[in-house]
């Protein structure tokens, strides 16, 4: 499910493992992002990263740069074992292995999901390595060839599933996240504003709790609502807080919950004319995005048939 906090969840995952020395690489894919959606990338950038956590290893990896410099453009299969298998082999063995993580996040985001299944039959390979001791941390949707690739490897690997997490957790682990985002808007806006000063008691604790029940189990939701909160170009926090909860009771979406409150901020004060103005432009602009949208979908549609 999109807005769970799987994304989240991998860079929270990748920093603490940098702290701690322990981050070999990473890779956030993006569709339709360039080279963040391209598969072709993924091992040529987890090698040069792991390179540069192990600077014994960077040699090697370079030698095999040199001697096929149009690796990137190599199968998946051929640049695992020329820049990841190979270089590793030629390690010096340590007397202790060394721990390193490798964390993928949106693994279905990646452009082509045919190379979804080799990826995750190439990642499961890792824990075999002698010299060093490898672990992918993977975040994905569950889409088919997700399941079928980690289907193929049963038994290799431990999943979570975030949907199926007991609702009570997610209800603590939020109110963790909102107490300490709010408490960090609170800080910011009473040092820029010491003569009006949020009391030290905001957001009260009922506050977070119903904040907490319209947010569940979507933290993209929890997180659009404190960046809309502390976006001081639309009012004050406080302010801005109670216009979310008035929504509460509302039986619309989560969507409609989070921007609704912003819609009616920015339309505030205009007149009847001036609202039709900015409803036009805005249909003008959404128009002129799904036009585009739907060109690009059948461009890359037609492209494929063409290449068939």
């Amino acid at each position: 499910m999109a807005g769970t906090g799987k994304s989240t969840i991998a860079r929270t995952i990748s920093q603490e493992l940098a702290d701690k020395n322990k981050l070999g690489a990473s890779f956030f894919f993006k569709r339709g992002e360039g080279d963040r959606g391209r598969a072709a990338f993924f091992f040529p950038t987890i090698a040069a990263q792991i390179a540069r956590q192990l600077p014994s290893l960077a040699p090697f990896v370079r030698n095999e740069v040199e001697a096929d410099p149009s690796i990137n453009h190599k199968a998946l299969n051929d640049q695992f074992d020329s820049l990841i298998v190979k270089p590793i082999q030629q390690l010096p063995r340590p007397s202790q292995r060394q721990t390193l993580a490798i964390v993928v996040d949106a693994l279905d985001e990646c452009d082509h999901l045919d190379d979804v299944k080799r990826i995750i039959h190439l990642l499961s390979q890792v824990k075999s390595f002698s010299r060093i001791s490898l672990k992918a941390f993977v975040t994905s949707r569950p889409e088919l060839p997700i399941q079928l690739g980690f289907h193929d490897i049963a038994g290799e690997y431990t999943d979570l599933v975030l949907q199926e997490i007991p609702k009570p957790i997610i209800k603590n682990d939020m109110t963790v996240f909102l107490e300490h985002e709010l408490a960090n808007i609170r800080l910011d806006y009473n040092k820029a504003r010491p003569n009006r000063p949020l009391p030290p008691s905001w957001p009260e604790p009922e506050q977070i709790q119903r904040l907490v029940e319209m947010a569940v189990p979507l933290f993209i939701f929890a997180a659009t609502v404190c960046r809309f909160i502390k976006d001081r170009r639309l009012g004050g926090p406080r302010d801005q807080l109670e216009r979310i909860l008035e929504r509460q009771g509302d039986r619309k979406s989560k969507l409609d919950a989070t921007y609704l409150p912003v819609t009616d901020r920015l339309l505030a004060g205009l007149n009847e004319s001036q609202i039709k103005e900015v409803v036009g432009r805005f249909k003008k602009l959404l128009a002129l995005l799904l036009s585009s949208i739907a060109l690009y979908h059948h461009v890359r549609s037609l492209s494929s048939w063409i290449s068939r």
